[in-house]
């Protein structure tokens, strides 16, 4: 009995040492395998290996020059590092304060040019602006953002960063879209260049300066009918408003979805900058039209000094706005500047009736004849566009301003029409040769 009980202390002895190891071990175990596994759910879940690449819409705010939105890219090394600390490309700076901007904006060649800056500094900006900003992850492989991440850098450089601005064909939006697309093997143009849009230039530009009502009123009277012709999702890709709707939608080659869920970072308190509606302006123009018309048929009799007044209004506002409209014609690297049929209605020839209404400020009702053809010509040129640009150029331009020519142009015609016959029946002065 007493040897088999020191056997089984010994055989008990040696069980519990060797569970007491295996516990150990056990613990050494379960130690080190949450440490393997967080590691692992980390790299897989936010990378960082290489930069986090995020593509910024901005949304419009108060001023003239933020209406149309913007498009911006975060870039930042890892994702361990905050967005705030993260750094901006941004492809929309330029000198507004440059006293020659304006008309270097309208012919075409204004020039902006790209920067990096951190988006700290710049979300302040937005805020103080009361812009909404969004920002959606891109989520291509490492290699090919490490390579996006590369092309953003050498398009900042000094000897790179310039380019001439377009509204709609070279700005901050197709910048960062053409070289998405390069790098995600056309994904871009191939869900976009084929899909058609209803909405044309003139509709987006209409929406965005609808509470401007200079800009609205310039936009009216300086773009031709290319504005009116309808575009494709590639085209209206310029617009970062758009670019921001259409993102979420893209997809790879491979059917995986191009970027992540978007991440508000700031949205807009006060109320919305564009979008009102502007068929109040059509009304505008033809009312004038119809008050010149009026004027016309009402204001008869002999020539007056109010009448030479009014008929050398008319021919120095044609004359500046035809003078302009063929410089633009000339000059501008914008189609929807060159082309305008507006030019029309009104040329810097019609100068010459101000030699007719000094006449009649001065108390003379001479009209010569050759006058009285020019405006024939003039109300025969402005009638036959209207009735024909339609059926030549289906998107034609705004009918407002045309309305406005018709009514103008009447209204002249009728004033010369009665300087004409008052002219024939006073009496003629006697030839000093003769006496």
């Amino acid at each position: 009995m007493r040897g088999r009980c020191v056997c089984d202390r010994r055989t008990v002895w040696s069980l519990n040492h060797v569970t007491l190891r295996s516990l150990w071990l056990f613990t050494a175990l379960i130690a080190l395998t949450p440490s393997q596994g967080l590691s692992e759910t980390t790299k897989a879940a936010a990378p960082s290996d290489g930069p986090i690449i995020e593509v910024v819409v901005v949304g419009p705010g108060s001023n003239f020059y933020t209406i149309f939105g913007h498009l911006a890219v975060l870039i930042r090394p890892s994702a361990q590092t905050a967005p705030k600390d993260g750094q901006l490309y941004n492809f929309g700076v330029t000198k507004f304060s440059d006293p020659g901007y304006l008309w270097a904006f309208m012919t075409g060649q204004a020039v902006f040019w790209g920067n990096k800056r951190p988006y700290r500094k710049q979300l302040k900006k937005w805020r103080r602006e009361d812009r909404t900003v969004t920002r959606f992850p891109l989520l291509l492989d490492t290699a090919t953002r490490r390579k996006i991440h590369q092309r953003f850098q050498d398009m900042i450089s000094l000897e790179k960063r310039e380019f001439r601005y377009d509204t709609f064909r070279e700005n901050c939006s197709t910048k960062v879209r053409d070289v998405l697309d390069e790098f995600s093997d056309g994904a871009l143009s191939e869900a976009w260049k084929g899909q058609s849009s209803h909405q044309s230039f003139r509709d987006r530009a209409r929406y965005g300066y609808s509470k401007h009502i200079p800009l609205l009123v310039l936009l009216e009277w300086g773009a031709g009918e290319e504005m009116d012709a309808p575009r494709t999702a590639w085209q209206r890709s310029g617009e970062p408003a758009f670019f921001g709707q259409a993102l979420p939608k893209l997809r790879t080659k491979s059917g995986q979805a191009l970027f992540g869920k978007g991440v508000v970072d700031r949205v807009r308190k006060g109320p919305p900058s564009t979008g009102a509606s502007t068929v109040w302006l059509t009304w505008v123009h033809g009312i004038i039209a119809l008050l010149l018309v009026i004027i016309g048929v009402r204001w008869t009799g002999p020539p007056t000094a109010a009448k030479g007044a009014a008929v050398a209004a008319w021919a120095l506002g044609c004359a500046a706005f035809g003078a302009l409209a063929c410089s633009l014609h000339l000059i501008s690297l914008w189609p929807e500047t060159r082309s305008n049929w507006l030019m029309l209605g009104a040329n810097p020839l019609d100068i010459i009736l101000l030699i007719t209404a000094i006449r009649w400020m001065r108390g003379s009702p001479m009209v010569p004849s050759w006058v009285t053809g020019y405006l024939r010509f003039r109300v025969c040129l402005v009638f036959v566009g209207v009735c024909v640009e339609p059926l030549v150029s289906p998107e034609m331009g705004p009918i407002g301003p045309r309305l406005v020519f018709l009514g103008g142009w009447f209204m002249v015609n009728r004033m010369i029409d009665d300087g004409r016959i008052a002219s024939e029946r006073a009496p003629r002065e006697p030839d000093p040769s003769y006496s």
